[in-house]
């Protein structure tokens, strides 16, 4: 009786031993998940031409921010502090503003321009990528013509369609004519700011007028906060 309750007490202790062993080794084995890697924030902005403005002015050429599949005004675009950002902007605008001055004016003469509109600022590195510099909606060639992309600090003289242009940040984005530009941003301060095509390329006598000096259309505010 004596040996039967000793070898029962024995096989208590093998199981519970057991069983502290099979826990033990779930808490040291068990998977350790690795965290999902978070990307950049991505923008996309979307140039295009020919939108109705007023019977007075005609069409004139946005920017929209492309949202979930959609074009949404950009009249307010909201981005993160402290956080990359991938900014993609597509032009389907097919010819130069000129925005430097007059284009029958070699550089360096009087009433040329601004140079500085030519160069990319404000970017990491200071610098975008242009993909392709062809027609991106063109069927010309049979279909979309999409290729390699050269990585720039500036644009050559007159061949700026738009720009991207936040001066209280520093930052300038020049967009060539009918072509996708990609810039890395990285705000530390956060803030309430305007956002400026600088190319001219509205209406009246000197391009300032209509959307170029509508919310929405040419111009707008950035609010840049932690997210």
């Amino acid at each position: 009786m004596e040996i039967g309750r000793k070898l029962f007490i024995l096989l208590v202790i093998v199981v519970l031993s057991a069983a502290t062993f099979g826990i033990t080794y779930n808490f040291t084995h068990a998977v350790q998940k690795t965290p999902a890697i978070s990307g950049p924030y991505k923008l996309t902005l979307v140039v295009t031409t020919n939108n109705y403005y007023n019977d007075s002015i005609g069409n004139q050429p946005v920017y929209y921010v492309l949202q979930n599949g959609s074009l949404q005004s950009s009249a307010y675009i909201q981005l993160p502090a402290e956080q990359k950002i991938q900014l993609t902007i597509i032009s389907y605008d097919d010819g130069p503003a000129y925005p430097l001055g007059d284009p029958g004016l070699p550089a360096g003469s009087n009433n040329s321009g601004v140079a500085s509109l030519y160069n990319v600022s404000g970017t990491v590195g200071n610098v975008e990528k242009v993909i392709n510099n062809t027609n991106v909606n063109s069927t010309a060639n049979g279909g979309i013509n999409i290729a390699g992309g050269a990585v720039v600090s500036n644009l050559a003289h007159y061949g700026v369609s738009h720009t991207f242009t936040v001066s209280q940040l520093g930052l300038n984005i020049p967009i060539p004519p009918s072509s996708t530009v990609v810039a890395n941003l990285y705000f530390s301060q956060q803030g309430t700011y305007r956002w400026q095509c600088e190319a001219p390329c509205g209406s009246g006598p000197n391009g300032w007028n209509g959307a170029m000096s509508t919310a929405g259309w040419m111009m707008g505010t950035i609010n840049i906060v932690l997210l």
